[in-house]
């Protein structure tokens, strides 16, 4: 079943398939796949590599291509073999037995956000969109979507709007230094200064897809914790209540990185802090970030300082606040399984589509001018 299958794609590579040259291709996309089952898979690696050929397989944590042996292989993965290994008929599909080069596939386009290749730090639907869109922006198209889906597909109003404001501050955690530094650095040289002067950003047209400062950041979970933070008035709820607890929830599930636990990724290391403590980092985000204000829709998110000690089990010693895992789990028993993810998944169909939106509309770049030759903006 699907469950014990992997998935291969084929590429053309001369001189052989290299990790460099992948590094340089588009990721394998749906129409290039084809489903293997995992038992089969690891006889027929090994046997292309008695041949010199090579299987390689994208390492989200390491976020590099590396090759794979036959122990290495398990549900779920995806592989790139050298067409020149065979391994897959065109009218019967895998077909261990073949040695022909199996034929290039032209995929059709494949939505950003379904890349293969994609690190735990990558944001594929953020970079080499095609058009700079900024922040506010955004936030603005993403509301209105997710008011139409909600409108349509909630018949609870509390519910729906949950949808409705987790959309319109799901992405505060891009005016984060270390996601705006990003944004400016995947600009052209030539561009920097306008785009400088317009952070900050949600969408970048710049193709440096691995500027990133920090490995691993993820800004919904920044999103999260500045709406924990900054104790503002945008969401009207208190700390503590389901609700406010509903919304913070889905503003860090949007990419589904973060849901009933923060964790760190297992190469980050906490370091310690000032007075002998440990400063905490998860996902590219430490204690003690700072962020600066943000407009939304629905008012100023203020500036705060980032801490991450929901991250922790049990409550904070100093006023009892539960745990992000606690908070969590009780929205699972208040609103069950099903539910919870309806609506995850309605935030992040209202993103998808105001980013295909935007992807068609005006690119925000334009409204700055172009520095003179002086070097003025």
């Amino acid at each position: 079943g699907d469950e014990l299958d992997l998935a291969i794609a084929w590429r053309e590579a001369d001189g052989g398939l290299t990790a460099e040259a992948l590094a340089e291709q588009a990721a394998p996309v749906r129409d290039e796949l084809c489903p293997v089952p995992v038992s089969g898979a690891r006889q027929w690696v090994e046997e292309v590599r008695k041949r010199d050929k090579r299987v390689l397989y994208h390492d989200h944590l390491d976020e590099r291509w590396v090759e794979v042996r036959g122990a290495d292989l398990r549900p779920g993965m995806i592989l790139v073999a050298d067409a020149a290994a065979g391994g897959y008929d065109p009218e019967r599909g895998w077909d261990p037995s073949v040695r022909d080069p199996v034929p290039p596939v032209v995929p059709d386009d494949t939505p950003l956000e379904f890349e293969s290749d994609v690190g735990v730090g990558d944001d594929p639907t953020s970079l080499q969109r095609g058009r700079w869109v900024r922040l506010g922006r955004h936030l603005g198209d993403v509301e209105r979507e997710a008011t139409l889906l909600a409108g349509h597909l909630v018949s609870d109003s509390d519910l729906a709007e949950a949808v409705v404001m987790a959309g319109a501050v799901h992405d505060i955690g891009k005016a984060h230094p270390v996601f705006q530094d990003t944004m400016v650095r995947s600009a052209p040289e030539a561009d920097r200064v306008r785009v400088e002067a317009g952070r900050p950003w949600a969408k970048s047209a710049g193709k440096a897809r691995h500027a990133r400062e920090r490995r691993h950041f993820r800004h919904e979970l920044a999103s999260a914790l500045a709406l924990d933070a900054a104790g503002d008035p945008v969401v009207g709820r208190p700390a503590g209540d389901w609700w406010r607890n509903l919304v913070t929830y889905l503003v860090a599930a949007h990419h589904g990185r973060v849901r009933l636990a923060i964790r760190s990724a297992p190469d980050e290391v906490s370091d310690p802090g000032a007075g002998g403590g440990t400063s905490r980092t998860a996902l590219g985000v430490r204690d003690g970030d700072e962020m600066p204000a943000v407009e939304t829709p629905r008012g100023v998110v203020g500036a705060c300082v980032l801490e991450l000690s929901c991250m922790e089990l049990g409550r904070r010693p100093d006023d009892g606040a539960p745990s992000w895992t606690e908070r969590a789990l009780d929205l699972l028993e208040r609103l069950g399984p099903f539910t919870l993810a309806y609506l995850e998944a309605l935030v992040r169909l209202a993103d998808w589509r105001a980013s295909a939106a935007e992807d068609a509309g005006p690119d925000d770049l334009a409204t700055f001018p172009e520095p003179s030759e002086g070097g003025s903006a």
